[in-house]
């Protein structure tokens, strides 16, 4: 795989070995082509070491490196069929090519998303394989990992890519430097029990044990939520995404009319009144037909003290949706409040809901 842009450790091209029976992948960065033939021996003598198992045959395409006589030699010693691709033939290698795709997308993905460099592009890939091992695929009812080791996957070390993540300091002088640093997740290290961190100040790489993730929050974003003081209320911080849109998203997406009445009263006298009733009455609708809410009948008798009303944006993965809140104090009630978000709420559709739940 490659040409890819420089990595921070001279890399420059991949390459990707999968194993039929399992589809258990392994990645390895290369500074030179002419290292492949190295570090695939390197593999086969590792998946005999971990497995117990002979590598029966091997294919490959049919380019210099994989055509060597010391290749040629060692498959000859060991017994390994070495099958080669015919050029401009990819159907004859259509799962490794199709691995190659998802791999390639996934680490391009990481990279976009966390916002780094193009040079960390080793540790992406590395990162989708480990996930790729991880995953039940189609045909099979275990993980990679599971049938290569016959045991069970551990998902627990697992931690989003690009993530902010605060690294002990062992270096640091008590009561004088900051006990942690603030680094940039890069998936788990290849041959240790920790993570592998990017330090944008020494432009290194970090390995850790000691640690704390923000998975929530990508290190290029300047807010990972929106601030606890503009919900008003701070438990419904709570009930946001993690990965909600910073707050300058949802000033742009679902930004509220500045004249926007502020209670029932005042949307009903409002020029637009018609239409704030016909938006109300749709949205009523929708919330009875879902049942989201357990509707208890309002006693007059009792002294309404405080009401309001909020809204925050979150991402659902396909689109985004209102978390609507309408928080209403008084004598015998309590924050009555919706069970269920609402996908594709308009601006300016406010529902004052009036229904409250019995303290």
């Amino acid at each position: 795989m490659g040409p890819f842009p420089i990595s921070f450790d001279t890399k420059l091209y991949g390459m990707l070995m999968k194993d039929d029976f399992s589809s258990l992948v392994t990645f390895y960065p290369l500074k030179s082509k002419s290292n492949t033939p190295q570090l695939l021996i390197n593999w086969i003598t590792q998946f005999k070491n971990l497995t117990l198992h002979s590598i029966q045959r091997v294919r490959t395409d049919n380019t210099g490196e994989y055509l060597s006589n010391f290749l040629k030699n060692l498959f000859n010693q060991k017994g390994i069929v070495h099958e080669t691709i015919i050029p401009y033939e990819h159907n004859k290698a259509g799962k490794i090519e199709r691995t190659n795709c998802t791999i390639a997308k996934a680490a391009h993905s990481m990279i976009f998303n966390s916002g780094l460099l193009s040079v960390i592009w080793p540790y992406a890939f590395r990162h989708a394989c480990w996930v790729f091992n991880w995953l039940i695929h189609a045909g099979q009812d275990r993980t990679p990992y599971e049938l290569m080791t016959t045991r069970k996957s551990n998902l627990a070390p697992l931690q989003v890519f690009g993530c902010k993540a605060y690294v002990h300091n062992l270096t640091h002088q008590k009561n004088v430097t900051p006990k942690s640093r603030q680094l940039v997740h890069l998936g788990i290290a290849k041959n240790s029990e920790c993570w592998s961190f990017w330090d944008k100040v020494n432009q290194s790489i970090v390995h850790s044990a000691l640690v704390v993730f923000y998975e929530w929050s990508i290190h290029h974003q300047s807010l990972n939520a929106i601030e606890v003081q503009s919900l008003l209320d701070p438990s419904m911080v709570k009930e946001l995404n993690g990965k909600d849109k910073s707050i300058k998203l949802f000033s742009a997406t679902a930004s509220l009319r500045s004249d926007s009445p502020r209670n029932f009263d005042k949307a009903m006298k409002d020029e637009n009144g018609h239409a704030w009733k016909e938006a109300m009455d749709t949205e009523l609708a929708s919330l009875e037909m879902m049942k989201v809410w357990n509707e208890v009948p309002e006693n007059q008798a009792n002294q309404v003290l405080h009401e309001h009303y909020t809204q925050a944006l979150g991402s659902t993965g396909s689109s985004n949706s209102l978390h609507e809140r309408v928080d209403r104090q008084g004598t015998g009630y309590t924050i009555g409040k919706t069970g269920q978000e609402f996908d594709g709420a308009q601006e300016d559709k406010l529902v004052w809901l009036l229904q409250l739940v019995k303290r």
